[in-house]
């Protein structure tokens, strides 16, 4: 990623935390409570994108724009944070356990007895048409 890229993720970023982020909103004087340092991770400049991570900033707030979310992720090493998956049925977050997981364990029995019926529907209407010929 070029530096134009990096640094407009950055700006997008940062615009996220101060109008969404209840630490960054806390303080009158725009200093985060959550670090020693009394700055947003997300501004303090580092070599790589990942350099700073802020956990309630990743959990709480990024999910609120999903686009932002995908592109920032995108910097981050295999296997660091899955990206945030959401059920297909009742759109709820879940963690996957394989790379193919679409539903959360509710709505993946009801899919499942959907597909089957689908399936035997499909199998009796072939079994059917060769017993006619």
């Amino acid at each position: 990623m070029n530096q134009r890229k990096r640094k407009s993720l950055r700006g997008r970023l940062a615009r996220l935390a101060r109008n969404n982020c209840a630490n960054y909103k806390a303080n009158p004087h725009i200093e985060c409570e959550m670090t020693m340092c009394k700055l947003c991770v997300v501004q303090i400049e580092t070599d790589s994108m990942i350099g700073n991570v802020c956990p309630y900033f990743m959990r709480s707030v990024l999910p609120a724009d999903p686009e932002l979310e995908s592109d920032y992720l995108e910097h981050f090493p295999k296997g660091y944070r899955s990206k945030a998956v959401r059920c297909e049925k009742c759109k709820t977050a879940i963690s996957p356990t394989n790379n193919r997981q679409k539903y959360c364990t509710g709505c993946a029995e009801v899919a499942e007895a959907e597909n089957r019926k689908i399936r035997n529907r499909k199998y009796l209407e072939r079994t059917r048409s060769r017993k006619t010929i």
